[in-house]
């Protein structure tokens, strides 16, 4: 309840300020409305970003037995797996599985 009636105090919308930026001919732009900004973001991400076609991947080096560590014995317990997710700290972020703690 203490979060929801903090939420509700502190609720405010807030826009994206004005964008200004140059360009390669050093020409500086200023977008003032959502459409010019939302392209401005657009074509400054495009340009950061590249597509690769499968043919341009390049494969993995191969591992050698000397640098692959032994698997361990591991024995897992309805015991063992219970310590561990009592240990979940609940307010943290969903890691790299995209599974909540809380869940």
């Amino acid at each position: 309840m203490f979060w929801q009636y903090i939420n509700e105090r502190t609720k405010s919308k807030t826009n994206v300020g004005d964008l200004m930026w140059s360009k390669p001919n050093g020409t500086e732009l200023l977008a003032e409305n959502d459409s010019k900004k939302a392209a401005v973001q657009q074509d400054f991400f495009s340009s950061v970003y590249t597509f690769e076609t499968n043919h341009s991947f390049k494969g993995l080096h191969s591992r050698t037995k000397t640098n692959i560590k032994q698997p361990l014995d591991l024995v897992l317990t309805s015991e063992r797996i219970y310590n561990k997710l009592v240990k979940l700290k609940i307010d943290k972020s969903p890691g790299p599985d995209h599974l909540h703690p809380r869940t």
